[in-house]
């Protein structure tokens, strides 16, 4: 009798143990691995022009380093979530944002693939501006006009109190005609271009860069 009671109290010791083995899984995991996402998609970046606009949908011509794949593009679904960045601008969403969108802009996009396509749904698309380079034809209050290389007309900058000016050793009379000088710009309405920075390129530098 006593060795019949020793094995019931030790079977019963193991059976406690895995019921509160069992409720602390079902506790933690209360649907067992369907806690995981069915599909979980990597976020994705890619970068590219705006060939074509039809919201919700935009479809990118990928920039490809290596220049090889230079037909390969990416359709983009914007959503009401989709956060916008323009350069100058605070962080918009909705039309706000999608008002700073058209052809011919390249974009850089951060979203999650939703095809076996590689077509993306954008949270975020960020519009990307490379700097003017040029060299100063005239400084008047409000515009410098700058001659640019590859380029038959001049190109008229606006500038404004808030555009950023950087010179040489802080020399401002080194923004002169015949400086060369990188200027950052954005876009406005309807073909102009605002500087948001204007670059003085040192003379020496410029001098060994021509």
């Amino acid at each position: 009798m006593a060795s019949r009671w020793k094995m019931t109290r030790r079977t019963a010791g193991w059976l406690v143990a895995i019921v509160a083995a069992l409720f602390v899984y079902h506790w933690a995991f209360p649907s067992g691995y369907s806690v995981l996402p069915a599909s979980v998609s990597p976020a994705v970046t890619v970068t590219g022009e705006i060939t074509a606009l039809n919201p919700p949908n935009l479809t990118l011509q990928l920039t490809d380093p290596k220049g090889q794949l230079t037909t390969l593009t990416r359709v983009v679904r914007l959503t009401t979530d989709t956060r916008y960045r323009y350069p100058g601008q605070p962080e918009a969403s909705g039309t706000a944002g999608l008002n700073w969108l058209r052809p011919g802009l390249r974009v850089t996009v951060v979203g999650q693939s939703t095809s076996a396509s590689g077509d993306l749904t954008a949270s975020s698309v960020s519009v990307q501006f490379p700097p003017v380079t040029g060299v100063v034809q005239s400084v008047r209050p409000g515009t410098i006009t700058l001659s640019v290389a590859g380029s038959s007309q001049p190109m008229n900058i606006t500038v404004t109190p808030s555009t950023a000016f950087y010179f040489p050793q802080g020399d401002q009379s080194t923004l002169k005609p015949g400086a060369k000088v990188n200027v950052t710009v954005v876009p406005t309405n309807p073909s102009g271009v605002q500087a948001l920075a204007v670059e003085v390129v040192p003379a020496a530098s410029a001098a060994k860069a021509s």
